[in-house]
């Protein structure tokens, strides 16, 4: 198989030889029509004033100045009979005095002549001057001989600078080529070497460095996220296993077999929440969740989430500040976005607190702010609480509300918040934390 700079220098040099080619014709036969023309305006003059000067003397002879013709020039004068009366310079040229008036080119002894035919009425004779083609097809055939080795020397000579060239500007590309053949799911931390020329190739590398770093990063979130879930999975499975094997070592009563099965269920409906939500996880990272948009007012639909969850924690209070903003979402997925900003921002306000929701349109966007008066989020947590599984406080005791925190509520939010072309972000007010969710208002 061919290498592309071999192709490349094959196709630069091929249109190398072809611009040069195309070139050295329209010289030559330029160079040709030249010269051509030079020597007819050479002849035309000569052939004039060679006329002009010729007399006939009262004896009847022809005087002719001959001093005038130029080394190679040959003169045939007739008369009106066609009958030959005078030759200098050499043989008379085919044809004789039958020749019409004009230019015509013939060959003796292969040379090429060129001859010029002309009638002077007043003296009543025809002149025909000829010249010699020697000199002028000698310097053709040597600008062809020239042309003919200089062409394919030349484009000899751009291809193997082509090639050179080609080489070095397709190393980087050899080099993104050798990292990719050895990448693999230990060696995503390998890098290009940045390039400085800061052309196609430079940004080429550059794109090939971002994506490996994209990739190390969703390599990484993968084997996080396929730990962590294992880990929250392990937990109730052990407890499952464990229970049941504690309860069949030997006959129980039927209360003792009732809770049993109590905790064994708890455990089950544990799981089935977790898998249900990284099921929702992933076929939102696949594109496939199902939203059902429809258009209606999101403060309507706060004020109802507010209600129903007011009542489930006694000790901190939820105060709205709503404005009427219309969206067109899936009231299904954005009741589950509610509930699990609420539900945070619950489980971590101290008791008899505050938290404040408000609701207003700004740029275009309804934008939606749940502020609770709890202990806020650290810095350096603030853009990692929106991962998998990620807990700023794993220890932390579980909201009050869904009794169990897997690392997984906000995540989803984020996750149908970008579905429905919104985000969520997290602000630090100095006291507690802030989450703001924006929607694409109509």
């Amino acid at each position: 198989m061919i290498s592309l700079r071999l192709r490349l220098t094959l196709w630069y040099a091929l249109l190398v030889l072809l611009t040069l080619s195309t070139f050295s014709t329209v010289v030559y036969l330029g160079v040709k029509r030249s010269m051509s023309l030079h020597l007819d305006h050479s002849l035309e003059q000569t052939a004039t004033q060679f006329v002009r000067e010729a007399e006939i003397e009262k004896d009847g002879d022809l005087d002719l100045e001959t001093d005038l013709l130029a080394r190679g020039e040959r003169v045939a004068v007739y008369n009106q009979r066609k009958e030959l009366l005078a030759v200098f310079g050499g043989p008379v040229g085919p044809g004789g005095g039958g020749i019409e008036p004009g230019y015509d080119t013939y060959s003796v002894a292969g040379l090429g002549w060129r001859r010029l035919t002309l009638d002077s009425p007043e003296l009543g004779l025809r002149f025909q001057i000829s010249r010699s083609e020697e000199d002028y097809q000698g310097f053709l055939e040597d600008l062809f001989a020239f042309l003919l080795a200089a062409v394919p020397l030349t484009a000899a000579l751009t291809g193997a600078g082509g090639l050179f060239l080609a080489s070095r500007s397709l190393n980087p590309i050899d080099e993104i080529t050798r990292t990719a053949a050895n990448l693999g799911a230990e060696h995503l931390s390998r890098r290009l070497p940045q390039l400085k020329s800061k052309d196609e190739l430079s940004r080429l590398s550059d794109t090939f460095n971002e994506m490996l770093e994209r990739l190390e990063g969703a390599f990484e979130r993968q084997k996080q996220f396929t730990s962590d879930a294992a880990h929250e999975l392990r937990a109730p499975l052990a407890l499952l296993t464990t229970k049941a094997e504690v309860t069949l070592e030997r006959t129980r009563t039927q209360e003792e077999y009732q809770e049993a099965l109590s905790e064994i269920h708890q455990s089950s409906l544990r799981m089935s929440r977790l898998l249900s939500k990284l099921l929702m996880l992933a076929r939102s990272d696949a594109g496939g969740l199902p939203i059902d948009r429809e258009n209606f007012n999101f403060a309507d639909l706060v004020s109802d989430v507010v209600a129903e969850m007011s009542p489930l924690s006694k000790s901190v209070w939820l105060e709205t500040e709503l404005e009427p903003v219309c969206i067109s979402a899936d009231q299904t997925r954005m009741t589950e976005v509610l509930w699990n900003l609420l539900d945070n921002a619950l489980g971590h306000s101290p008791p008899d607190s505050t938290v404040h929701v408000s609701l207003r349109r700004e740029k275009g966007q309804a934008v939606l702010r749940i502020a609770d008066q709890g202990p806020g989020v650290p810095p350096e947590h603030r853009e990692r609480i929106f991962e998998r599984f990620y807990q700023v406080d794993p220890a932390r005791t579980p909201s009050p509300l869904s009794q169990e925190n897997a690392g997984l509520g906000l995540a989803i939010c984020r996750a149908l918040a970008r579905q429905h072309g919104g985000d969520i972000t997290l602000e630090n007010p100095g006291v507690g934390a802030t989450f703001v969710l924006r929607l694409p208002a109509l």
